[in-house]
């Protein structure tokens, strides 16, 4: 068994893992954070009660699993795209942050924490969407991704047109001075796309290092 095919195995098992607990612990948030309302309040909101830990845990939990993912899709490819995972680590690094400085709750943050937290998600969120759809033109290339190619890019283009809303009813949130409905919503649909994309792509590393093991 090859090294490029352990490290592959290794770290898509730890994007697939690390995305798996994501979902259970913003799950789990919710059921322990009756406080925050999931169609209007982001869900950095979990943040600001008993679900505090969890929050954190889940933030620092998705950057590491999709910086484990950029790692395993760049040894992967035989001429991998640098822009693709540039985007995918730093996105990954901006939501680790996440979990380091928590948001107040806020529409408009007040406390240097919170307006760290909304750069960081800010520069987070838009680099690992760019990284999607980076990867998606390289993976049309590929005769490897073939199997899960249109499904990467249905998901990329969800997340693209739900983040693109998120947007949209954050900025009317901050012309309001509150959040205004499905705002939450939008987010976490955002959320889900992104780690539906996740999963999907790091079960197929998961295949590729097996076959390049045998």
């Amino acid at each position: 068994m090859n090294r490029t095919s352990v490290m592959m195995r290794g770290h898509a098992l730890l994007g697939l893992a690390s995305c798996a607990v994501l979902f259970l612990l913003i799950t789990a948030g919710h059921v322990f954070g009756p406080y925050v309302d999931p169609w209007t309040d982001p869900v950095s909101n979990l943040a600001l009660g008993q679900a505090k830990l969890l929050a954190a845990i889940a933030f620092g939990l998705g950057g590491l699993g999709c910086f484990a993912l950029a790692i395993a899709i760049w040894h992967a490819q035989s001429s991998p795209s640098w822009q693709a995972t540039t985007c995918m680590a730093l996105g990954s690094v901006c939501i680790g942050l996440l979990s380091l400085f928590p948001t107040d709750g806020g529409v408009v943050p007040q406390t240097t924490a919170s307006r760290i937290h909304a750069v960081a998600a800010l520069f987070g969120f838009s680099l690992v969407q760019a990284s999607l759809l980076l990867h998606g033109r390289h993976f049309a290339r590929s005769t490897r991704w073939r199997p899960v190619h249109r499904l990467l890019q249905t998901l990329a283009y969800a997340s693209l047109a739900f983040l693109a809303a998120t947007g949209v009813l954050s900025l009317g949130s901050m012309v309001a001075g509150r959040f205004l409905p499905f705002t939450g919503l939008a987010e976490r649909l955002v959320v889900a796309a992104m780690l539906s994309w996740t999963m999907v792509a790091s079960i197929r590393l998961y295949k590729l290092g097996k076959s390049a093991a045998s």
